[in-house]
């Protein structure tokens, strides 16, 4: 089932974020019993502010967290988006950045049900406020709304 999963996303992913994605670039594959996690190398390393603006530019992709441990160093920026899931996907994204301040891959988890995609996203909400200061979180009534 996720094989199929995996193999529809890629090609989806490469048309619609071209400058994010492409089909041959696929680190690792992970795959569980409720989810798979894909980690795509990004050809070019961007920043998080560039790779932002680039999930923001799809419409299907809602932006879940932006963490910044510190305002002075670009290292350790992570964020978390994932997709809309009226338009049926069942998908999370997640990048940080290196030691230079730029994102070199991005982590993919495609999800076997709606109910186990929120149950991470509340999950990884709950891990992300350890870790210093957002600056961007969406808020649970919200993240339950869309889901709901």
């Amino acid at each position: 089932m996720f094989e199929a999963l995996i193999q529809q996303f890629d090609i989806l992913a490469c048309l619609q974020m071209p400058r994010i994605f492409k089909t041959d670039h696929i680190i690792t594959k992970e795959i569980y019993d409720d989810y798979a996690l894909v980690e795509y190398k990004l050809e070019n390393h961007i920043s998080m502010n560039n790779l932002l603006e680039l999930l923001d530019d799809q419409t299907e992709i809602i932006l879940l967290y932006h963490n910044v441990p510190s305002k002075d160093v670009d290292f350790g920026q992570s964020c978390c988006a994932y997709s809309n899931p009226r338009y049926s996907h069942m998908l999370k994204f997640n990048a940080h950045t290196d030691g230079m301040g730029l994102c070199t891959s991005i982590y993919v988890t495609i999800y076997s049900s709606l109910e186990y995609m929120y149950i991470a996203l509340q999950h990884e909400v709950q891990l992300i406020l350890t870790k210093g200061k957002c600056d961007y979180m969406r808020r649970s009534k919200d993240l339950l709304t869309d889901f709901f």
